[in-house]
């Protein structure tokens, strides 16, 4: 039993239980349609018509499997749908890093919207490496992080550039553009994101190949 089959049914249902005319309206032969109705019959061993001379009359059980094939086709219907448009009307899963996620995700998804607007976005903003385990755990599509992916089986691409600025208070006695020595700067106090953090993974490599370390206070 195929939907092909249930679909002839409920053609044959809907002219009025003719099978010829269902035949033309599926570009089909009369002898075709009635070896799928034949072949529903002799799957779930019950008539679904009654022959009367050359006329069909539909049984009990025909009119309870006419409900059922509505149901099912409708939905089978509703799948093809969905599935063949699904990079339009589909849903993104979308990870980010919380910088990326609070300063640039929001417009990211407004233009997207704009060009895709029938598609759902669903958006996680989390530390990096928590989005890389919800990659590996399929619970998202793709994530934009900072920094490089310590997963070597995923595909990472660059996408843009960033910068990373020392902040510090007004009266420390520094100014913008001022150049520090290595000691000087590994001499201050370090208020650093948390670990997992691409900003903080950049910090620390950056500090490492200058050759020093950095425990934040």
């Amino acid at each position: 039993m195929t939907i092909r089959h249930l679909k002839i049914f409920l053609l044959v249902c809907k002219n009025n239980f003719n099978t010829t005319k269902a035949a033309e309206e599926l570009h089909m032969t009369q002898p075709a349609v009635s070896l799928a109705i034949k072949e529903l019959e002799q799957y779930y061993g019950v008539a679904l018509f009654d022959r009367i001379g050359k006329r069909l009359k539909i049984t009990e059980a025909g009119q309870r499997f006419c409900e059922y094939s509505v149901h099912i086709v409708s939905m089978f219907d509703d799948m093809e749908k969905g599935m063949k448009d699904w990079d339009s009307f589909g849903v993104i899963r979308i990870g980010a890093s919380i910088t990326i996620g609070s300063q640039f995700l929001p417009y990211y998804v407004k233009a997207f919207y704009n060009r895709y607007p029938g598609t759902e976005i669903k958006v996680t903003i989390s530390p990096s490496e928590q989005l890389e385990q919800k990659i590996w755990n399929n619970e998202l599509d793709f994530i934009l992080i900072e920094g490089i992916s310590h997963t070597p089986t995923f595909v990472s691409e660059e996408y843009m550039e960033d910068s990373l600025t020392v902040i510090c208070p007004a009266n420390s006695g520094f100014y913008p553009g001022q150049l520090l020595s290595v000691e000087e700067f590994r001499q201050q106090n370090f208020l650093l994101r948390e670990h997992g953090s691409g900003t903080r993974e950049t910090f620390e490599r950056v500090v490492e190949a200058a050759g020093f370390s950095v425990s934040p206070i």
